[in-house]
């Protein structure tokens, strides 16, 4: 489930990637979050659970603070460090947040240091982050070309903000896992994203009266159906990866994404295989088995 999610995200980012010219990136955040609710809520109520409803009062504090720290404060943080430093460096730098929360994991949940599990985790990492810095300098972000390099390269607040957001990232995933305890999966989800939708509310309305345009009707379509499986079905899958298999496993898993998305970001985004392309996704794969095997 933690495979076929990151799939899903990742596929789907590609597809917010191809529409970011015709959408803000803050209405990307709050479509898809509005568009999984129904998603979550129709398989919820009406499908799999339509006698009962598990959620112990005392999960829904965890449950919101991790959506409210992950998909709320850290995306906004991560897109605002994006904006700032770019891709090639605010990626890497978010994509410690499997670290983090391993150690978390350690700290707050009992997880057991593994030598192998750790190895696994840094492997991992430094292939999406082979990936991602070769995918950006193939890209030539526009943020490079209209600033100056050395400004980019040292803003201390875009750097300060990625690292924050993978902090709050990890933090979310732990809390997460905390959340679960004794709550079905599925149902905690629509706990997680209705909170969601209504948090992202003020931030949306707020950024349209500071001037946001509205998007065009083709990528608000878009990423409506990007956001039907990226967020409503990749949600489920995710909070169904942390229930049985834990924040740090799901934490590396997750962080694949971009591994999934390659073949769609090479038909449709029209970027080309490198070696430090295929030695990154080799590193990841090597990394992931090493994760989940965890001897």
């Amino acid at each position: 489930m933690g495979l076929l999610g990151a799939a899903l995200f990742g596929i789907s980012n590609v597809v917010y990637k191809s529409q970011s010219a015709e959408i803000e990136p803050i209405a990307i955040n709050a479509f898809k979050m509005w568009v999984a609710l129904p998603v979550i809520a129709f398989v919820v109520l009406l499908l799999f659970y339509p006698t009962g409803f598990t959620v112990p009062l005392a999960s829904i504090p965890f449950l919101a603070t991790s959506i409210i720290l992950g998909a709320g404060i850290g995306d906004f943080m991560y897109l605002t460090s994006q904006s700032r430093i770019g891709v090639s460096r605010a990626f890497p730098i978010a994509m410690t947040f499997p670290i983090i929360t391993y150690f978390f994991s350690i700290l707050f949940l009992n997880e057991l240091l593994l030598i192998t599990r750790f190895a696994g985790v840094i492997l991992a990492i430094l292939g999406i982050i082979i990936i991602t810095r070769e995918q950006a300098q193939q890209e030539i972000p526009i943020l490079q070309q209209t600033q100056d390099h050395t400004s980019i390269r040292w803003d201390i607040l875009g750097i300060t903000l990625a690292i924050l957001a993978a902090v709050s990232w990890a933090t979310a995933t732990v809390i997460l896992q905390i959340g679960l305890v004794g709550a079905d999966p599925i149902d905690a989800n629509l706990i997680r994203i209705l909170i969601g939708s209504f948090f992202l509310l003020p931030f949306f309305f707020f950024a349209q009266q500071r001037g946001m345009p509205l998007p065009t009707k083709r990528a608000t379509k878009y990423v409506v159906i990007a956001g039907f499986f990226g967020m409503g079905i990749g949600s489920i899958l995710y909070v169904n990866a942390v229930f049985f298999t834990g924040a740090a496993v799901t934490s590396v898993i997750a962080a694949t994404a971009p591994i999934f998305a390659l073949p769609f970001t090479i038909l449709f985004l029209k970027e080309k295989v490198t070696s430090l392309i295929i030695l990154g996704t080799l590193l990841t794969i090597s990394g992931v088995w090493l994760v989940v095997l965890g001897f």
